[in-house]
This record gives structure tokens, sequence and C-alpha cells, in this order.
């Protein structure tokens, strides 16, 4: 079963086109993704995206993504009502905390899922 999702934002540049995947960065609860794609010169070059106020996020290898992820495939969408989150609420307390769970699937490398209060686009070049 697909989870009702809504979608926050488009990679400016498809996931297929990268060289070496993506890359994530944790750093004082703000997590950074970085991804590489074919310029228009042929070079490689990097672009990148956050999350703020991170309380959890998780990797799917392609392998273990499943219909939800790949429809996820270069773009981030907010997913509603998600038992993860439910899971990660219950564990922990957060009422009254802003939270989302947000989700990006890149092609042939796998999916990104974070629970985090918001999430920043980035730009070409990356942090």
């Amino acid at each position: 079963m697909v989870a009702e999702t809504r979608e926050v934002w488009r990679l400016p540049h498809p996931s297929q086109e990268g060289e070496e995947g993506p890359e994530a960065r944790l750093s004082e609860g703000t997590l950074t993704i970085r991804y590489d794609f074919e310029g228009a010169a042929g070079n490689y070059e990097w672009a990148s995206f956050r999350f703020e106020d991170v309380i959890a996020f998780k990797f799917l290898s392609e392998e273990m993504c499943g219909e939800d992820q790949f429809a996820a495939l270069d773009k981030l969408v907010e997913v509603k009502d998600s038992a993860w989150t439910q899971k990660v609420s219950d564990a922990y307390d957060v009422r009254g905390l802003q939270r989302h769970h947000y989700r990006v699937y890149f092609d042939d490398y796998g999916c990104f899922e974070v629970f985090s209060a918001s999430f920043t686009p980035g730009t070409n070049g990356g942090p």
C-alpha cells in the first residue's frame, strides 16, 4: 500500500546523471544530502539540500526499497501519518514539536527517509 504523500520539491538534476551517488552528513541536528550530476559542459558538479532539527533518519538501499520509495524518484515528498514516524514518536516525546516525514529516492542508489522540523532546498556546489 502506498502511503499518502505530498510533493514538496523536485531535484533540479535527475539522479541518474550522478557518477558517485549521494552523500549524507549529519552535524548538530542538520542533515545535508549532496549529490553529483553531469553539468552542461560534461563535467560533474555537486548540489545539496538539508533538513533541520532532525530527530531520526534512515537510508534504504535500492534492494530494500518498494513502491512507496520508488514513487519519490527525484523528488522530495512529505509522507502523512507513517508507521515509522509513529514508532519514533512513541519512543520519544515529540508532543508539541512540529515534525515532518520526508522521503527522497535516488535512482540506482536508494532512499533517504528523514523525520525533521524543516527542509531547505540547496544550490549547486553544496556545502
